[in-house]
């Protein structure tokens, strides 16, 4: 469990001041003043800074490092993926908390995601529904 704490959040009306939040296994529980919690893991000082939900962005491409195609398309898939490690890291960083690739990205940069293996945010294609209906089904 996660209490943030003196954070700023719009509500969809109106900003709330030094408003506090509960997350529990990734779902936001409570939002109040001054909430408190006997089985909290984390306490975090938002110190009057701004709380938003993350970002999803549904058209990425991970596996583009340049926009030179002709460059990009010539490079060997470990310098891929490798670069692919570092843009994921990235955006997350930049507020990105889910995406869909839309073209390039394979289901193995989700392994590598969902296996902590490289830092980024959750990642979906037009293949990981197949894996994950394998996986589950």
């Amino acid at each position: 469990m996660i209490i943030i704490n003196n954070a700023r959040i719009f509500d969809g009306e109106k900003e709330l001041e030094e408003n506090s939040i509960i997350i529990d296994n990734n779902i936001i529980k409570e939002v109040g003043c001054n909430l408190k919690s006997s089985n909290s893991i984390n306490i975090i000082n938002a110190k009057g800074n701004f709380l938003m939900p993350g970002l999803i962005d549904a058209h990425f491409h991970a596996n583009t490092p340049s926009y030179d195609f002709y460059t990009s398309d010539r490079m060997p898939p470990s310098l891929i993926a490798a670069h692919a490690a570092q843009i994921l890291t990235g955006v997350l960083k930049r507020g990105y908390t889910t995406i869909r690739d839309a073209g390039g990205g394979d289901i193995g940069l989700k392994l590598a995601l969902d296996a902590k293996l490289i830092e980024g945010p959750r990642f979906s294609n037009r293949w990981t529904w197949r894996y994950e209906k394998k996986r589950f089904f």
